[in-house]
C-alpha cells in the first residue's frame, strides 16, 4: 500500500507541457506479423511496413525537427471514427478494432519521433468514439521527475 507521500504525488503526474497532434483518417491497429514459407525456411514481415512510413511522415510533418521526448512519459490517445448511420454520435465504438491495437499502434509510430521508444510510456489514457470526421489525437505528457524511495 502506497504512504500519503507518494499518494500526493501520483495526483499530479502529469506536467502541463504537452504535445498535441491530430492524424486524419481511420485510426490504424498493429497488425500480427505475416509468416511467408519459402521452399524451407520460414520468413516473417511486417504487412503495415507502408502504413507504418505514411504516419511516421505525418507525425514528423507536424513536429518538425523536434527532438524525442526523454524520461517517463504520459501518453492520451482518442481513436475518432466516423458515425455509421445507425448509430448516434453519443454512443460508444464498442466494435472492432481493439483498443490495445490502437495504442500499440501510436507506440509504434511515434518510436524516434516522438519518444526514443515507447517503453518509456508509463501512464496511458485512450477512448474510442464517434466523431464527424475520423482521425487519432495523440497527446504526449513529461511525467514529473520524482524517485519512489524518497
Amino acid at each position: 500500500m502506497l504512504t500519503e507521500e507518494p499518494k500526493e504525488k501520483l495526483k499530479a503526474i502529469l506536467s502541463k507541457e504537452a504535445l498535441s497532434i491530430s492524424l486524419p483518417g481511420d485510426p490504424k491497429t498493429k497488425l500480427r506479423p505475416r509468416f511467408a514459407r519459402n521452399k524451407r525456411r520460414v520468413r516473417t514481415f511486417d504487412p503495415q511496413s507502408d502504413d507504418k512510413e505514411t504516419t511516421r511522415w505525418q507525425i514528423k510533418s507536424r513536429v518538425g525537427a523536434m527532438e524525442p521526448l526523454k524520461g517517463p512519459l504520459g501518453l492520451s490517445v482518442i481513436c475518432v471514427f466516423s458515425t455509421p448511420k445507425s448509430k448516434n454520435k453519443e454512443d460508444f465504438h464498442i466494435v472492432k478494432p481493439d483498443l490495445d491495437n490502437l495504442i500499440k499502434w501510436v507506440g509504434d509510430v511515434g518510436n524516434g519521433i516522438l519518444w526514443y521508444d515507447d517503453k518509456q510510456i508509463i501512464k496511458i489514457n485512450a477512448l474510442k468514439i464517434y466523431g464527424e470526421e475520423p482521425k487519432t489525437i495523440i497527446t504526449v505528457s513529461k511525467v514529473f521527475d520524482w524517485n519512489y524511495n524518497n
